[in-house]
């Protein structure tokens, strides 16, 4: 199974693509508020009632973008304590076929030209992946996330565990670490789609090629900067 990064495109066209503004959605100070987190859920589904796309450069805050997209991020007041995106309908209903892991759709209106439009926001337990992380194989280094040495050494280490990996970093590597190598359990072909820190949103091939055959617009897809491997195959 080949992974890809999805993420929000940095230009359509040749045009910087709006993000989902929440300043507008109703009781907005109690669902921003840390409501949700990293491996938790809202206690209480919200209900995103509206957002408003806005545009990323402020000089052009006040202008109606130019259109609205299948795949958004946040700009202006988004919510806190979790991997949480804005998506259209239409996006849901493609991605909602595959395996998303661990994973919320919670239902959003967004107000673009004066008609409200039905979106959602998705939230992906963001730590969801580690249970995957095969740690007899996998190894890390000391490089940063854009995968440059900022100490004088490059050490390659290996961990029994995500927290061993955390304490090392943190007391060794001023929080820095990256995947030297990255093995995955078996179990992990199943998902396809995951935040994956370091790596970012990963899609299976198949998911990929969904989201392309449906022309859903504003992602874009990368190749990861070192494969993932399987301790089945090793």
């Amino acid at each position: 199974m080949k992974y890809y990064t999805l993420e929000t495109a940095e230009s359509i066209n040749g045009i910087t693509p709006p993000g989902m503004d929440g300043r507008h959605v109703k009781a907005k100070e109690t669902i921003f508020n840390k409501a949700c987190g990293p491996d938790r859920f809202f206690k209480e589904p919200p209900v995103f009632d509206y957002l408003v796309p806005l545009n990323f450069h402020e000089d052009d805050e006040d202008k109606e973008p130019v259109m609205i997209y299948d795949y958004n991020y946040w700009w202006g007041e988004p919510p806190r304590g979790g991997w949480q995106k804005p998506v259209s309908q239409k996006f849901r209903e493609i991605i909602g076929q595959f395996n998303l892991g661990a994973h919320q759709f919670y239902p959003a209106t967004v107000l673009y030209k004066g008609v409200e439009h039905q979106y959602y926001v998705l939230q992906v337990l963001r730590n969801y992946h580690k249970q995957f992380i095969s740690y007899e194989h996998t190894l890390f280094n000391n490089l940063n996330s854009s995968r440059e040495l900022e100490g004088e050494n490059l050490e390659i280490k290996q961990f029994a565990c995500f927290n061993d990996l955390e304490s090392y970093s943190e007391n060794h590597w001023d929080w820095e670490w990256n995947y030297e190598r990255i093995v995955m359990k078996p179990d992990f072909r199943k998902l396809d789609f995951v935040p994956f820190y370091q790596f970012g949103d990963l899609v299976s091939e198949p998911l990929k090629c969904a989201i392309e055959d449906a022309a859903l617009t504003g992602v874009e897809f990368h190749e990861l900067p070192i494969p993932i491997e399987f301790s089945d195959q090793i």
